[in-house]
């Protein structure tokens, strides 16, 4: 199994690459540089950078591609996939890239530093949730080719899915009831809070009287969930993300909060309690969109917090309430990777795709010659230094 993960970071391109290319984690022969020299990747690199005038902003991508300690890979055959998963990923067409198979831990795991410019068209290199999604799969077809182990996708609600293998691994450990999960108790919170919301901020109410304070304003993409005693935080996302739950997202917050005031209303018969809704009754919000721009209209699942660990006995009323048990189950036996939908762009008309295919590739000759001059000098003072 190979588990591809992307690495934020504000460190210079420079300390990446020496990083990853530490002679105490990997050796020469495990570092190999795709379009360009590892050893004078970083000049060349750079010299991409101010060729484009782009050397602001964020310097390059790191992904890590980790493989399970159960296969027993050795570091060779990890860099030979790793290889692979570059030369069959379009999206890396034209970008100067190091791969770096480090062997310093339990599981073999490869680097990929990528240059944020791409030395052909000068764009630079952005990653979309879909692409991202890709790669897992690219990656996951690679496994199996090898004769690795795959993780079986599980579309069932309520089922823990993490990929993070640190994540997973406390959650065992917390079902067996030596360590605690800060994403479970999250979870356990946000479905009381939920069950009992009528608004955003009878919501965020809830959530304080639990011990956690909520960041959520129409502004801001991810809703983010702050521990008080540990200072651990949590987004809604990560939620969603972890339990394969679309109720763990704003628009099944907001479906829940309406399904809650229409029983309320219900059970007082009060015709005049729309001022109690203020503030979840417009839809079309963005609070009521995905990133992609389509709007949530999924029913939220209930989730009973079996928090028996702690000594505080909980109950609800929901016939299909997410499990806990069920969790413990899954855990056992599998991870899973977030579901994916790619939206297919409309395609030019043929003669406006013969003239940009002409220019792109006049484009790409022209950048071709001018990085080949720009990354001369440096090549020049390593075979000089060499003799």
């Amino acid at each position: 199994m190979a588990i591809i993960k992307a690495v934020n970071s504000k460190s210079s391109i420079a300390t990446a690459i020496n990083y990853v290319s530490k002679k105490e984690k990997t050796e020469e022969k495990l570092i190999s540089g795709i379009d360009c020299n590892p050893k004078t990747a970083i000049d060349e690199m750079k010299a991409t950078k101010e060729l484009y005038d782009k050397d602001s902003g964020r310097q390059y991508s790191h992904f890590i591609q980790s493989f399970n300690p159960k296969d027993e890979i050795s570091p060779e055959k990890a860099h030979d996939i790793g290889k692979e998963f570059i030369k069959n990923n379009d999206k890396f067409n034209g970008f100067e890239i190091i791969l770096a198979t480090h062997k310093d831990k339990k599981h073999i795991h490869n680097h990929f530093i990528i240059n944020s410019v791409n030395y052909e068209t000068g764009r630079k290199f952005h990653t979309t949730k879909y692409e991202y999604q890709d790669m897992k799969d690219l990656s996951n077809k690679l496994s199996k080719e090898y004769g690795l182990t795959v993780p079986e996708k599980s579309k069932e609600k309520g089922k823990v899915t993490s990929f993070n293998q640190n994540k997973y691994r406390v959650m065992e450990r917390h079902f067996q009831g030596t360590a605690k999960s800060y994403i479970l108790e999250t979870a356990i919170a946000v479905k009381k809070a939920q069950e009992k919301a009528i608004s955003k901020d009878d919501f965020i109410k809830e959530m304080d009287k639990q011990g956690y304070s909520t960041n959520w304003t129409d502004t801001r993409k991810h809703i983010t969930f702050k521990n008080e005693e540990s200072g651990k935080k949590v987004r809604l996302a990560n939620l969603e993300k972890t339990f394969n739950d679309s109720s763990f997202t704003k628009g099944g917050l907001i479906d829940e909060f309406k399904h809650n005031l229409r029983e309320r209303e219900g059970s007082r018969g009060a015709k005049g309690i729309d001022s109690r809704n203020k503030g979840i009754e417009r839809p079309d919000e963005v609070l009521h969109q995905g990133t992609d721009g389509q709007r949530f209209n999924q029913s939220s699942i209930g989730l009973e917090g079996d928090t028996s660990h702690r000594g505080i006995q909980q109950t609800s009323t929901k016939s299909d309430d997410f499990d806990i048990g069920k969790a413990k189950e899954h855990i056992s036996k599998s991870a899973s990777e977030n579901a994916r939908s790619i939206g297919k762009l409309s395609k030019p008309d043929a003669r406006t795709r013969e003239i940009e295919q002409r220019k792109a590739r006049e484009l790409e000759q022209a950048n071709r010659r001018e990085h080949k001059r720009r990354t001369e000098p440096s090549r020049s003072k390593l075979d000089r230094s060499s003799r």
